[in-house]
């Protein structure tokens, strides 16, 4: 008797998830004493065995979090633009992933995606200082505005540990393939860095704002309220943004 097309789909999807709850806010963020933003984020993984392969992480990797928050320069600093300190820019996960039981040749293709729980339902967000319409507050919305990198933005790199002679990785433009043969286990770190988009030049933006002063903007007390909008624009969009980097079985 044949497979169910489920039964199916769930031997093929053989699946690790990592889901990185994305935390903005410039990590507790004051503007000229203005505002203040938080937003936390966590990381968990779910590993789902099947086909005979088991993907693991070790547990003291869980407690991961991804932050677009402020860089530790920023921490109560004489710029006009600071922080507290309480939550510094982390965009990098690192993961050692280890893979085991193939009793087969296989192949997973790995990928990082966003999901956005608001999406449907953001409305516009009016800068309360500056009157401005930024639009719906969304995650699409914040990579199509240049405020954060999307995946085509995401670097990836993923080096073996152990068991290279069962385990290789290939990079091919945008897709990156993980290959595996049956033996023993073999584990390899995963690194993922997320960054900032060119609408900050690609830096955070405590680099970006800082370099503005009342010297080099003729209306800077209009220039700081617009950063502010932008910063709580961005903090809005991020809430409820999750990224998964998945290893899907393709062979």
């Amino acid at each position: 008797m044949k497979d169910s097309p489920t039964k199916t789909l769930l031997i093929i999807c053989i699946t690790i998830a990592v889901l990185a709850a994305v935390g903005f806010g410039l990590g507790a963020w004051y503007v000229s004493g203005q505002s203040e933003y938080t937003f936390t984020g966590n990381v968990s993984v779910e590993g789902v065995a099947g086909g005979g392969v088991s993907i693991t992480v070790p547990d003291d990797q869980l407690s991961q979090s991804v932050v677009y928050g402020s860089p530790k320069e920023a921490v109560n600093g004489g710029s006009w633009l600071y922080s507290d300190g309480e939550m510094s820019e982390n965009l990098r996960l690192v993961y050692d992933v280890t893979f085991s039981g193939a009793t087969e040749n296989v192949s997973f293709a790995l990928t990082v995606t966003a999901t956005d729980e608001k999406e449907d339902d953001a409305t516009p967000f009016i800068g309360p200082r500056t009157g401005r319409d930024f639009g719906a507050a969304t995650y699409k919305n914040a990579v199509e505005g240049g405020y954060i990198a999307g995946n085509d933005g995401t670097e990836i790199a993923f080096d073996v540990i152990s068991g290279g002679e069962n385990l290789s990785y290939q990079q091919d433009g945008g897709n990156h393939i993980i290959n595996l043969s049956s033996g023993g286990d073999s584990t390899a770190r995963l690194t993922v860095t997320f960054s900032w988009g060119e609408k900050f030049g690609g830096v955070n933006p405590y680099e970006y704002y800082t370099a503005f002063t009342e010297d080099n903007v003729e209306d800077f007390e209009n220039f700081k309220r617009e950063a502010a909008d932008t910063l709580e624009y961005l903090s809005r969009c991020m809430e409820g943004v999750a990224y998964k980097v998945s290893f899907t079985r393709t062979a």
